[in-house]
């Protein structure tokens, strides 16, 4: 009896806070009164087969629509060459 009580606590958060998994689900059950352990509410909401939603992707920012400059360099450009060599280091 009183874990179908606590199931139906449960799913009834799961619904109302969807950004919230078991933890936060264990956080709002003690708020409201349960003396429930996380393991516990872990193990119902495996049972009952409960996740969270994934967030949706992010945008990402394109391009500005102008192309990049060409390079004033000549010759090859790789990620190590960020000043021309002189010698002695």
């Amino acid at each position: 009896m009183k874990d179908r009580s606590l199931t139906a606590d449960i799913h009834r958060l799961a619904r109302s806070e969807q950004r919230a998994g078991y933890r936060g689900v264990t956080r709002l059950l003690r708020r409201e009164g349960w003396q429930v352990n996380e393991k516990r509410v872990h193990r119902i909401w495996k049972q009952e087969g409960l996740k969270v939603p994934a967030r949706p992707a992010s945008k990402r920012a394109r391009g500005s629509g102008t192309p990049r400059p060409a390079s004033t360099r000549s010759g090859p450009t790789t990620s190590f060459m960020t000043r021309p060599m002189t010698a002695g280091g």
